[in-house]
């Protein structure tokens, strides 16, 4: 499976996001910085990041349900981890309601909201998209 650039498809993320019941505003067309896992013509997960100066937002992290277990996400993760240090990028942020486990395993830990940058609290999925009760975590990642 390989994991590319996710230009062109939109609608493909879009409905695996809704599939597994994750928000799917603020999904840009454009798509710079999303990327997906990808086979036969299926989109088996999907992750973004929203740059923000030298900080990053990870979103959208999915993967298909049947396609669990199968290291998909830690791909994903890897590789825009790779991303994010090709745009000078020092932390990377996300916000969670049920994956912390998960994430904390891939180096993240939960941090309190109000240490998040000014840049990355202004950002849609902070302010509007996830709700207060989601878990803000930070991996750095300057190499």
């Amino acid at each position: 499976m390989e994991i590319i650039q996710a230009k062109g498809f939109k609608l493909n993320i879009i409905e695996l996001l809704k599939s597994e019941n994750l928000p799917i505003d603020g999904i840009n067309d454009d798509l710079e910085n999303f990327l997906i896992a990808f086979e036969n013509n299926i989109v088996y997960a999907a992750v973004g990041m929203e740059i923000y100066g030298k900080y990053a937002l990870i979103r959208s992290l999915v993967v298909k349900n049947d396609s669990r277990n199968q290291g998909l996400a830690g791909r994903l993760i890897l590789n825009i981890e790779d991303q994010a240090i090709k745009h000078e990028v020092i932390a990377l942020f996300l916000l969670t309601e049920t994956a912390s486990t998960y994430f904390n395993k891939k180096g993240f830990n939960e941090i309190a909201r109000t240490e998040v940058p000014i840049e990355v609290q202004q950002s849609n999925e902070f302010r509007y998209i996830c709700p207060q009760s989601a878990l803000v975590m930070k991996k750095s990642v300057v190499k």
